[in-house]
């Protein structure tokens, strides 16, 4: 009880006016060690080799051409050492990567790629000044992507695709007009997934041993840590006993997945959870380059239009449609889901999350800081990636003038939109036969930010200085009308913005060239 009020914060006699404290400063240039919670350090190396064949065959009729390049590389990363109270110590002499011990790969990327032009004997007998082009292309590649791994810490493959693009340009009066249309598709393997927050991960592989730890070895000096019973047994002795017993099986349960779950036994040596057993306050090392894969699979369709409707004036327009999905998400990452649902969803999944009190247990933080995320990304697969424009158009004009008093002068605009992208889903919940509650995300109806317009202009002035100089001044206007109002990028289940970016606002620069 107190002495006035509900809680020891009311209390007066809790009360002790000023006092006097030492601080201790950390600063930046002193100790500032102690600032430091993290350090990675990254070396990569890359030597490359590439060989271009084009030939010009019939006439300039048909044109191959064969690309090859070898890529040589190696790299790793390597997380800053720690001293014994678990502060990082950036100084540590043995923080170092030696580049004659790390492995060498390599990998090979091959293009091939043929253009046709209409014959001579075509060309002359088509109106209007006609003419036009076939293209083929089909080219193979990868990444070199060293020091990243998976959830176990072993080396991820390298991201390698393969792309075909074909189509076709058509012209007319004497090329003043043109057409280009060009489709695409392309497939990449061992993609890096991108939205999976992995720290959330490691915080809940600290909290899951700690409270087993705890369990196993109860503290009778701090039995808030431990004493289940107490806090959830309501004083009845019985159930008191029931509620110890479910935690301590809790804990059984994450030792027994160490004994006889290969993957859980991975993910914990994999990621130096050093002791986890033995003491309360283990610490842990994050694998450095840790990342998942996805494969994806863009493809789309782009659209060329070029005029000149006099000498001195360009006209440019440019349409563009585009997917792209992904497919196998995860990886390892899943394999670890998979393997740790039932741990989560099972007796561990009772102990609470920071004390024994505490109203949150780790079945409710697996689901919401880890299974939710990773629920998202699943319903995503197949879909188009959240983070897509569908449609893009471009519009460009420039004018030259040649002649009177404004001669030299170059003036330009451009115009560009983008679609709508996906800032993110609605919540459905519903009920199953047996009363189960449950939700999911709405993937076929999502929230989508604001379409985006630009417009940039530029006005130029140039002139020849002597015979061999020519010298050209231009002031470029970039998002000439830009707003200052933020944009959304990410929305809470209801609709309502939950982060916003700042705009691209109004910006200018001048040039100034000098030909010779």
């Amino acid at each position: 009880s107190t002495a006035d009020g509900d809680t020891q914060a009311d209390n007066p006699s809790n009360y002790k006016g000023w006092g006097f404290w030492d601080v201790g400063n950390v600063n930046s240039y002193d100790k500032g060690v102690q600032l430091y919670n993290n350090g990675t350090k990254t070396y990569q190396r890359v030597k490359s080799q590439a060989f271009v064949w084009q030939a010009y065959l019939f006439e300039n009729t048909l044109v191959p051409s064969i690309g090859w390049r070898r890529d040589v590389f190696k790299g790793s990363n390597v997380n800053a050492p720690r001293t014994t109270n678990d502060q990082v110590n950036p100084n540590d002499p043995t923080w170092k990567i030696d580049p004659d011990t790390l492995p060498v790969e390599a990998g090979e990327s091959i293009s091939y790629s043929v253009v046709a032009h209409a014959p001579k004997f075509i060309r002359d007998r088509l109106p209007f000044g006609t003419n036009f082009s076939l293209f083929y292309n089909q080219s193979q590649n990868f990444q070199p992507r060293p020091g990243q791994v998976d959830m176990f810490g072993d080396p991820l493959a390298n991201p390698t695709g393969d792309t075909k693009d074909y189509g076709f340009v058509v012209s007319v009066l004497d090329d003043r007009l043109s057409l280009k249309v060009n489709w695409y598709k392309t497939n990449v393997t061992n993609d890096r997934l991108n939205g999976f927050q992995f720290w959330k991960i490691d915080q809940f592989g600290d909290v899951l041993l700690q409270r087993a730890f705890q369990l196993n070895h109860k503290d009778e000096a701090n039995s808030w840590k431990w004493d289940y019973g107490f806090y959830w047994g309501g004083g009845d002795p019985a159930k008191e006993a029931v509620e110890q017993a479910k935690a301590d099986a809790g804990a059984a349960a994450v030792l027994d997945a160490y004994n006889t779950n290969p993957v859980f036994k991975q993910w914990i040596d994999g990621w130096k959870y050093n002791d986890a057993f033995l003491y309360e306050s283990s610490t842990n090392d994050v694998p450095p380059g840790l990342a998942a894969t996805t494969d994806t699979t863009s493809k789309g369709i782009e659209f060329e239009l070029a005029g000149k409707p006099t000498k001195n004036w360009n006209v440019s327009l440019n349409v563009a449609k585009t997917s792209a999905t992904q497919q196998n998400i995860g990886g390892a990452l899943k394999t670890w889901i998979e393997a740790m649902t039932p741990l989560a969803n099972g007796p561990a999944g009772d102990l609470r999350q920071w004390w024994a009190g505490d109203s949150n247990n780790l079945r409710g933080v697996w689901d919401r800081d880890i299974m939710a995320q990773f629920r998202l990304l699943k319903v995503q697969e197949g879909s188009d990636v959240p983070e897509l424009r569908r449609w893009r158009f471009n519009v460009v004009s420039g004018y030259d003038f040649t002649h009177g008093l404004l001669k030299g002068i170059n003036v330009g605009v451009a115009y560009r939109w983008e679609d709508s992208v996906v800032t993110g889903y609605p919540v459905i919940e519903t009920t199953n036969d047996e009363g189960v509650i449950d939700y999911f995300y709405d993937v076929k109806n999502p929230y989508k930010g604001p379409k985006e317009n630009h417009v940039d202009f530029w006005i130029g002035y140039g002139r020849k200085l002597t015979s061999k100089i020519d010298w050209r001044i231009q002031l470029n206007v970039r998002d000439a009308l830009a707003s200052k109002k933020l944009i959304p990028i990410s929305v809470n289940p209801d609709g309502s913005p939950a982060a916003y970016r700042i705009p691209e606002l109004t910006s200018w620069s001048i040039t100034n060239t000098f030909t010779f």
